[in-house]
C-alpha cells in the first residue's frame, strides 16, 4: 500500500480486498508501510489489521509521512499496543 502522506485511514478497501485473495481464515497485517493508519478508525470501523509497522528513516525520523503529534497520539492510544506492554518471554 502507498498512501498519500498523512492519509491516516483504516486502509478498508485494501483490508478486504486482501481478505478477498483466499477463503482460509488468515490474519491480515500491513507490513512496512510509510504512512501509519489511524488505530481508532481501525477499531471503530472493526477493521481486522493485526498490526502494521512503518518502514524507517524518513517516514519515521521526519515529518513528511507521519507528524511527531501524529505519531504520539498513535503510539498512546488505548488501542495500540506496542512493545512495552508485550510480556518479557525470554
Amino acid at each position: 500500500m502507498y498512501p498519500a502522506p498523512h492519509d491516516h485511514t483504516a486502509q478498508e478497501e485494501k483490508y478486504y480486498e486482501l481478505l478477498k485473495i483466499t477463503e482460509a481464515k488468515k490474519i491480515a497485517a500491513i507490513g512496512e508501510t510509510g504512512i501509519l493508519p489511524d488505530v481508532d478508525a481501525i477499531h471503530g470501523g472493526g477493521i481486522g489489521w493485526t498490526y502494521y509497522m512503518t518502514w524507517s528513516g524518513k517516514f519515521c525520523l521526519g515529518e513528511k509521512a507521519n507528524r511527531n503529534d501524529y505519531l504520539n497520539a498513535l503510539y498512546h492510544n488505548p488501542w495500540a499496543v506496542t512493545k512495552e506492554d508485550l510480556p518479557e518471554l525470554y
